[in-house]
């Protein structure tokens, strides 16, 4: 929840919200580009409103930084609220954040430090997208790999096609 609300703007429907959710786990996925429909995230959202809706509607109205008013969301989206999403994101997204500062300043900092400058920044949630879509990324080409030699090149040849057939009559 947290990494989708870091992700949105100030004000959103919670519509908007339940397809960032959603999105969380298709970020940085390369099949969505190559024989996914265009419209798949949308479509999983809309039908799945009714259980998104019973997970985190009551968590969204009893953040003390969120506001609900029917369908719409609105978030504080000061450095203290930004810093408290972030602290509380997955430890794999926090550890990967870590790495990724660290090895580029040279520095050891801790992921309070670096929650603290992401917080204060226009564009922090950026940071926080792209090592989303680096663990998708990761993760979908390893089960891509282990699925062409689990099936064979021809049937993962035929599924393939078969996506990308879907692809194209969801253009």
């Amino acid at each position: 929840m947290q990494a989708a609300l870091l992700l949105l703007p100030d004000k959103f429907t919670l519509d908007q919200f339940y397809a960032e959710i959603v999105s969380l786990s298709y970020r940085g996925d390369f099949r969505l580009l190559f024989g996914e429909d265009r419209a798949k995230i949308r479509k999983i959202a809309e039908g799945s409103r009714a259980e998104l809706e019973q997970i985190y509607l009551p968590l969204l109205k009893t953040s003390n930084d969120v506001s609900v008013q029917y369908s719409n969301v609105e978030q504080d989206t000061r450095s203290a609220a930004m810093y408290d999403r972030i602290v509380q994101l997955p430890v794999n997204i926090l550890r990967n954040l870590q790495h990724q500062f660290n090895s580029r300043s040279g520095m050891q900092n801790d992921v309070e430090e670096i929650a603290g400058w992401l917080s204060q920044q226009v564009h922090g949630s950026k940071h926080i997208s792209d090592i989303i879509e680096d663990i998708v990324r990761r993760s979908a080409w390893q089960q891509t790999v282990k699925n062409a030699f689990s099936a064979g090149a021809t049937r993962s040849l035929a599924y393939s096609f078969a996506k990308l057939v879907k692809m194209l009559k969801s253009l």
